[in-house]
């Protein structure tokens, strides 16, 4: 179970802050594409999602797009927030977090990778030896093999919220 739990869990990508991840020594953050900055098949990112990205280039945070989607879905949104990006990425397989690290210039310690999906972002996070955070899908799904994946990872998730609640006393 220690390899499904992620270090961090929020609501969605915009309540994570700089100072979140400065204050754990990172400085550089890999991103999902689908249900983590956008709709999946979807160009345009959610709402607060340009704002936060500003905020987080302002604050000194390498960023960079590592998504299992093609890059034809990729592109796109990359280029129209100013990212570089990572495609055909084969999470869970921590293979394209090494080429982000490259990439950004930052070592594992310093990277982290916030995602949507237990069973590839942060699976591929604690494979690579990086930071993981999760946070909740921004649209639900329809097809039934993600319907299935959601209800796994809500006991998941049960599980991290009831550590957080052990570390707290």
């Amino acid at each position: 179970m220690g390899l499904l739990l992620p270090r961090l869990f929020l609501e969605n990508i915009t309540f994570l802050t700089p100072e979140m991840l400065q204050r754990r020594g990172i400085s550089a953050l890999a991103l999902d594409v689908d249900n983590t900055l956008a709709r999946p098949k979807i160009k345009t990112p959610f709402p607060g999602v340009c704002d936060w990205l500003v905020g987080m280039k302002a604050a000194g945070i390498k960023l960079v797009i590592v998504s299992n989607a093609l890059p034809k879905r990729v592109r796109p949104l990359a280029e129209d927030l100013g990212l570089p990006f990572i495609s055909l990425a084969c999470k869970p397989f921590p293979i394209a977090l090494f080429r982000a690290e490259k990439k950004l210039g930052a070592g594992r310690k310093q990277l982290a990778l916030a995602g949507d999906q237990v069973f590839t972002d942060t699976l591929a996070a604690k494979l690579a030896g990086v930071f993981s955070v999760l946070v909740r899908p921004g649209v639900p799904e329809k097809h039934w093999i993600y319907r299935l994946k959601r209800q796994l990872e809500s006991r998941i998730i049960k599980r991290y919220v009831v550590n957080q609640k052990k570390n707290r006393f």
